[in-house]
């Protein structure tokens, strides 16, 4: 979808801000300013996955990712932990390696 974008072979793609941020900070397309859409075509829930070898313990997960999200911890987290990308935006380039 990139490069379909960058090549004018089509006017817009559909991906979530870090997909975006992970492909468009590629040296391929680094160059290229990415503006996002003032509304979003679809929002999702955060989930988690685990194997069946965790489910002894998922209620004890549940209950502290409870915690963790009614402290403001999860928010804090994902702020420092996320690109925090912003648009319009030109990304850094990362090299990509052989």
């Amino acid at each position: 979808m990139a490069r379909m974008l960058q090549k004018d072979r089509c006017d817009y793609a559909v991906m979530n801000d870090h997909n975006a941020a992970a492909i468009f900070s590629n040296q391929v397309f680094c160059q290229n300013t990415i503006y996002q859409s003032p509304k979003p075509t679809n929002t999702v829930e955060m989930l988690f996955a685990m194997g069946t070898k965790m489910q002894p313990l998922k209620a004890l997960i549940n209950i502290q990712i409870k915690i963790f999200t009614e402290s403001g911890k999860l928010e804090a987290s994902l702020l420092n932990h996320s690109s925090n990308l912003t648009f319009p935006s030109s990304l850094k380039c990362i090299a990509v390696e052989p």
